[in-house]
């Protein structure tokens, strides 16, 4: 994955014309990546599902669950990447490799930690999701994107492409991946990810207020 290309855009403004980089993250940049990710994820179905019977709590149970997406990849030496201005980090993605290996025993214990705090009724409604979102799985190795989340002040800015182009060219560079899968539960994304060549592999209804797309874009596809 070290190999993946930088990519990157210029991006006009009123006063200048700035050169946008995407680049690999670290683990002393989970801070920055979790505060992007609630963010952009405040309003998102299906945390608002997951997290319904939260109340005054919400803000620091959106943070904890979204901390626990972000720490499990790192587990597993996985991939967080992002794009800056200036210092500040204003995007970001969450990428994992999908072949068959358990998760390590690590984030298994914070797992069980994280389920504790925010209850037995949200994990059961996030285990819904996860059995009706599971037969959108492909059965050959494969990238994952787990979250990609941008600032809600810059959204629609082409941050998101960006990060999405830069998956592209990790799982091209992996000859153990053969592309990428992610799902959205946005019916307003349907769009954009088959912009980007990726193509529907399932849908499924979790509850009345939420569905769920799964999406599969093999490497090579739209280069």
């Amino acid at each position: 994955m070290s190999n993946a290309r930088r990519i990157y855009s210029r991006m006009k403004s009123d006063q200048k014309r700035a050169l946008i980089a995407v680049e690999a993250l670290a683990n002393d940049d989970m801070g920055d990546i979790v505060e992007v990710l609630c963010d952009s994820f405040a309003d998102y179905p299906v945390l608002k599902y997951v997290l319904k019977d939260a109340g005054t709590d919400f803000d620091s149970h959106l943070r904890l669950l979204i901390l626990f997406f972000v720490e499990a990849p790192v587990f597993r030496n996985e991939w967080m990447i992002g794009i800056r201005i200036g210092s500040q980090l204003v995007a970001t993605a969450v990428i994992s490799k999908r072949d068959g290996m358990p998760a390590p025993a690590t984030s298994t214990r914070i797992r069980e930690g994280v389920w504790t705090e925010l209850g037995e009724s949200a994990y059961r409604r996030y285990s819904a999701f996860g059995a009706a979102t599971d037969p959108f799985e492909v059965d050959w190795p494969h990238l994952h994107i787990n979250m990609i989340g941008i600032r809600q002040s810059l959204q629609g800015s082409g941050y998101g492409r960006l990060l999405m182009e830069y998956a592209h060219h990790m799982s091209a560079a992996d000859p153990h991946s053969s592309g990428i899968t992610l799902t959205t539960e946005n019916e307003d994304n349907i769009s954009f990810y088959k912009r980007l060549g990726y193509e529907v592999v399932g849908s499924a209804v979790v509850s009345d207020d939420l569905t769920s797309w799964g999406f599969y874009r093999e490497n090579g596809t739209n280069d």
